[in-house]
């Protein structure tokens, strides 16, 4: 225990417990992985493989983690399938976790329906990975009603990798997202998904950023826009576009597969498509640079208050149409620039 009381001896403690986590079997779990140290203090952990592909460093097909608990060991040799994915180098058993490239193109977005914050989408979405995979397992997280991922449109197959593309469509949920909360004039969209029956130590999801161009982050928001699929909705329009990697935890529901997995509960990789929408509003902002906006702005506020000053002069009546007009036309300005 940490005393505070003796910094010499905390010292010690914490150096003396960092130096016991010194095998794979009492690793602690961080960011990146199972994290022990060596006699000298460096830390070991299984090397994430990639491939520098189109300007980008793209995740390996197949990567190698060790498997830190006995128990995790045992249990996946007595099953057969999951067997074949474990293998064993040394003294070391690593866990084979398949990583699949994932990429969507959005065809139409319509029906949005505010008030229970629902809308149509209709997008293709492919896949492509080594070996074997059931992508109909794959669930849309906000999606309204179950979505199966079953209207196969093209597959190849080559040395280096499957290919599946599908066409999906249906309802989702608008501002799904637990941050990141909606104003009255923006909303979120899109789609979040994940494998339910293989864990992230199993199935990675990762966005297919080399075979979508996304060289550049403007890309995504002009594809969309070049395709027009709000047109339907004019009064909105697309503000930006993202794609990230994150996970979710689904309880185990007692799963004969998952006893020695703590607190009864598994991760799984997911992936999500964010689509950031605007509402149109006519203003001088959208469309001149924001300090011409302002400067505007600030010019017919002087001749507004310049105004009653102006009445006051004797050349007022010559040109009292005109001065009126300067008014209008100021306040339209200040109006819309604001």
């Amino acid at each position: 225990d940490i005393s505070g009381r003796n910094i010499q001896e905390d010292r010690k403690k914490i150096r003396d417990y960092l130096a016991s986590v010194n095998r794979v079997e009492n690793a602690f779990n961080g960011l990146s992985g199972h994290i022990f140290f060596d006699s000298v203090g460096n830390a070991l952990r299984s090397i994430t493989m990639g491939t520098f592909y189109n300007q980008k460093l793209i995740s390996a097909p197949i990567q190698l983690n060790p498997i830190a608990e006995l128990s995790t060991i045992i249990s996946l040799k007595k099953n057969r399938k999951k067997s074949e994915d474990i293998v064993k180098i040394g003294d070391t058993y690593l866990q084979i976790t398949k990583v699949v490239y994932t990429g969507s193109d959005i065809i139409e977005i319509k029906d949005l329906d505010f008030e229970n914050s629902t809308c149509f989408l209709d997008f293709h979405l492919w896949f492509r990975f080594h070996g074997e995979l059931d992508t109909e397992n794959f669930e849309f997280v906000n999606a309204v009603e179950p979505i199966k991922i079953e209207n196969l449109i093209h597959e190849k197959k080559t040395a280096q990798a499957i290919y599946r593309l599908y066409r999906v469509k249906g309802r989702f949920k608008m501002d799904f997202l637990p941050y990141g909360t909606a104003e009255e004039n923006k909303h979120i969209i899109g789609f979040s998904f994940y494998h339910k029956e293989l864990p992230r130590e199993r199935l990675i999801i990762v966005h297919d950023a080399a075979y979508m161009g996304d060289t550049d982050e403007d890309i995504p928001v002009t594809k969309i826009k070049d395709a027009q699929v709000l047109s339907n909705n004019s009064n909105w329009s697309v503000n930006n576009v993202s794609f990230f990697q994150d996970t979710i935890k689904k309880s185990t529901l007692g799963d004969p597969d998952s006893l020695n997995i703590k607190k009864a509960e598994m991760e799984f990789s997911r992936l999500t498509t964010r689509i950031d929408i605007k509402k149109h509003a006519i203003t001088l902002r959208g469309v001149m640079p924001l300090i011409s906006a302002i400067i505007v702005s600030l010019m017919s506020a002087l001749i507004l208050l310049a105004s009653p000053f102006v009445k006051k002069k004797d050349f007022y009546n010559n040109f009292s149409k005109t001065t009126y007009f300067v008014q209008s036309l100021a306040g339209i300005l200040l109006i819309i620039g604001l």
